[in-house]
């Protein structure tokens, strides 16, 4: 069955005292390459989150369920360039630490999320995706996200940004807006994809 996947995110960012040293650049402890000068931003995972919306499409989608995902457990970094352009960001989350389902959370999506689950369906749904036929979180505990490029969109920015799931990785563009504030910096933003087909 192929799915759709919408993922929503505000990231909350708190400026430290580190910069890259000068020259050409030098790579972070993520292996971001970063630019000279470049201001590091820790992010602040108490004031962040990042939901994926995952709905059913094609001939089978009225067999399953849509389900709501909010992230926790938030780690991540962002280097601020002089030039926007040259900024490099990092973000990763341990696979077990996703909130499948959680009915307040789906009460919030509206249309296509009404369907009041009981806790067998999230028990066993949250244990098929955690299992090794799909996520495997045992062999491969984290999910990872790093930016391979940022450029202008009219008013905002488009991220280029690699997913690695397992010892897969996969490409996005997520639109984002960046608001800077007092000693933070809030990025939020989102992106609708569909996935590959599967059985």
């Amino acid at each position: 069955m192929s799915v759709r996947v919408a993922l929503l995110a505000v990231l909350v960012l708190c400026g430290t005292a580190c910069h890259a040293p000068p020259g050409k650049g030098a790579a972070s402890p993520g292996g971001l390459v970063v630019a000279a000068g470049a201001t590091r931003l820790q992010l602040d995972s108490g004031h962040s989150e990042v939901l994926v919306l995952v709905y059913g499409a094609g001939s089978l989608a009225r067999l399953g369920h849509n389900h709501a995902i909010a992230i926790a457990d938030l780690q991540g970094e962002l280097w601020i360039a002089q030039d926007l352009r040259r900024s490099v960001f990092s973000l990763q989350f341990p696979v077990a630490a996703m909130r499948l389902d959680d009915r307040a959370l789906r009460a919030q999506q509206g249309s296509g999320f009404q369907e009041v689950l009981t806790d067998e369906d999230i028990d066993g749904t949250r244990t098929h995706m955690l299992d090794t036929a799909l996520l495997d979180a045992l062999h491969y505990p984290t999910i990872a996200l790093r930016s391979e490029g940022i450029e202008p969109a009219g008013s905002a920015w488009v991220a280029h940004t690699a997913v690695q799931v397992r010892a897969y990785t996969g490409h996005i563009d997520v639109p984002v807006k960046l608001e800077q504030a007092a000693g933070q910096v809030v990025l939020s933003g989102g992106s609708r994809s569909a996935t590959r087909s599967s059985a």
